[in-house]
């Protein structure tokens, strides 16, 4: 719905299969919204394609984890995620945007005024993207997991002696 309001300023790029789909594929249809559907595609295609996109949006309600976000940090692009589950963990001002579920109209409405920030704002997507890249290679590498996982054992061991 948000990229439909765009009145075509954006083109939204849905790589992947799932029973959402049809659904969603009639919903673009009806309201004339520019968006491809990729279905599945291979690890490289995909990181290909974040690497073209200006951003990441990732609209759902239900992701515990949003792996897919570090993934587009990686490739140095931005995300706009709904303010729920795992992106809250990854996305601050610095390197995307979230953006809070109070109802359907304002959360559609805010993804909406975020993909228009990018439109509006070219190096947007440099600036944040840039920052992005720097988190994930900061705070989710594997050098920072062991470090975190070595740490959380030291202090376990320590705790029950």
């Amino acid at each position: 719905e948000a990229i439909a309001r765009l009145k075509n300023q954006a083109d939204l790029v849905i790589i992947g299969d799932g029973e959402e789909r049809s659904s969603l594929e009639a919903l673009s249809q009806k309201l004339d919204a520019p968006v491809q559907f990729r279905g599945f595609q291979s690890h490289q295609t995909i990181k290909s394609a974040l690497r073209d996109a200006d951003a990441l949006v990732l609209p759902s309600l239900t992701e515990a984890g949003g792996a897919v976000i570090l993934e587009a940090f990686a490739s140095s692009t931005p995300a706009i995620a709904t303010a729920w589950g795992g992106p809250t963990d990854y996305i601050d001002e610095t390197t995307g945007m979230l953006i809070a579920p109070t109802n359907r109209s304002t959360l559609v409405s805010g993804f909406e005024e975020a993909m228009l920030k990018f439109i509006d704002d070219p190096d947007l997507t440099v600036r944040l993207g840039t920052k992005a890249r720097d988190r994930v290679e900061s705070d989710f590498s594997w050098r920072e997991k062991v470090d975190t996982i070595v740490e959380y054992y030291r202090n376990v061991s320590q705790s029950s002696v």
